[in-house]
């Protein structure tokens, strides 16, 4: 029989638990026949790193809060351009609208004058003796 040190009948036992190779137990049976539940596994601790090392980490994150920040600050500005853009526009639209009424009124009005014009030329024409055309009529 070959004797293991316990390290080493941990560490294989850990992996061939990972893989299902050996079931994951979660109550042993004692001696006395009572079933009790295996103690919580502790969990491995974060290799610590050196001083520089975690100085390094910590400006790389708050180098990467800093990039978030400014670009909350960018779309916070062209959000507030694009309200703005918003309230011009619905502003424009109301003036594009006047200016629709508007330009049907002068049309109305010019086509009445028009008429006017025209409703003139022919009483001159007959005062005169003259043709629609402005000729003289016998």
């Amino acid at each position: 029989m070959k004797v293991a040190d316990h390290k080493t009948v941990g560490a294989a036992r850990a992996a061939l638990e990972a893989t299902g190779e050996i079931p994951q137990l979660k109550r042993t049976v004692g001696a006395d026949g009572r079933a009790r539940k295996l103690p919580a596994k502790k969990k491995t601790a974060k290799p610590k790193g050196s001083a520089s090392q975690d100085r390094r980490e910590m400006e790389a994150k708050q180098a990467h809060i800093d990039e978030l920040e400014a670009a909350r600050e960018h779309d916070q500005d062209f959000a507030e351009r694009l309200r703005l853009a918003e309230i011009k526009i619905v502003g424009l639209e109301g003036e594009i609208a006047d200016l629709k009424d508007e330009n049907a009124a002068l049309k109305a009005e010019n086509v009445a004058l028009r008429e006017k014009l025209e409703a003139a030329h022919q009483v001159a024409a007959r005062g005169l003796g003259l043709g629609i055309d402005g000729e003289v009529q016998p």
